[in-house]
């Protein structure tokens, strides 16, 4: 379960996706409407933060470690198990390997604006 605290309201919204599915390394959207997580069923998912609901879900063959949006909010970048990086356009659900010379291991991923 992750919960989503708005700081100004003290409100609390639970976002519960079922008892089998964990979440990790959650990162919110820039334009702070979504979040997009890693879950154990190697997959990512991006929620609606008001609504709580998934709006789409990337299914992977290996494990997803941890993700990252582009400052413009039209990509996701994610790790994977074995260590490649990713780039998903959810418009077009285009995943588009990157070939950078180095492993990311299970660091990070971060963009630079």
């Amino acid at each position: 379960m992750l919960v989503i605290y708005d700081i100004e309201t003290g409100e609390e919204n639970e976002l519960d996706f079922g008892t089998n599915v964990k979440q990790y390394t959650p990162a919110i959207s820039p334009d702070e409407r979504y979040i997009v997580f890693s879950t154990n069923r190697n997959e990512l998912l991006v929620v609606d933060v008001l609504t709580g609901e998934a709006v789409n879900t990337l299914e992977n063959r290996e494990r997803l470690l941890t993700s990252a949006w582009s400052p413009d909010g039209r990509f996701i970048a994610f790790n994977e198990a074995s260590q490649h990086i990713s780039l998903w356009e959810q418009a077009t659900d285009t995943v588009i390997p990157l070939q950078l010379g180095v492993r990311a291991g299970h660091q990070p991923i971060a963009w630079r604006p």
